[in-house]
C-alpha cells in the first residue's frame, strides 16, 4: 500500500470511529449530570462534516493542463469552525461537570 492509499485508509478509520463511538450509546439512558451528551451528537456530526469537507478541499482541483487549485481560504474557515465546535463541546461539558460538583458540594455541606 502506497503512502497516499494509507492516508485515505487512516482517514476512513478516523471517520468510522467518529461514527461508531457515539453509536455505542444508542438506547442507553443518559443520567442527569451527562445531559450535555444530547448536544454532543449534533456537534459531532457537524465536526465530521467539516473534517470530510476539509479533506476533500485539500485534494485540490486540476482543470486540464492548468496548475492544481486548492481553496485555502475555505479550508481555513472550516478549520476554524471545527476548532470552535470542539471547544464548544469541551467547554460545555466542562461547565456541566463544574455545576454538578458545585451542587454535590452544596448538598453534602
Amino acid at each position: 500500500m502506497n503512502p497516499r492509499q494509507q492516508h485515505w485508509k487512516d482517514f476512513d478509520d478516523l471517520i468510522r470511529a467518529f461514527i461508531d463511538i457515539p453509536n455505542q450509546l444508542a438506547g442507553a439512558r443518559i443520567e442527569k449530570e451527562h445531559q450535555f451528551l444530547y448536544n454532543a451528537e449534533g456537534l459531532g456530526k457537524k465536526l465530521i462534516d467539516h473534517i470530510i469537507t476539509i479533506h476533500m478541499l485539500s485534494q485540490g482541483y486540476r482543470f486540464e493542463d492548468h496548475e492544481p487549485t486548492i481553496d485555502f481560504s475555505s479550508i481555513a474557515i472550516l478549520a476554524r469552525s471545527v476548532l470552535e465546535t470542539y471547544l464548544t463541546h469541551t467547554l460545555s461539558s466542562l461547565l456541566d461537570s463544574i455545576k454538578v460538583r458545585w451542587r454535590v458540594g452544596l448538598m453534602t455541606s
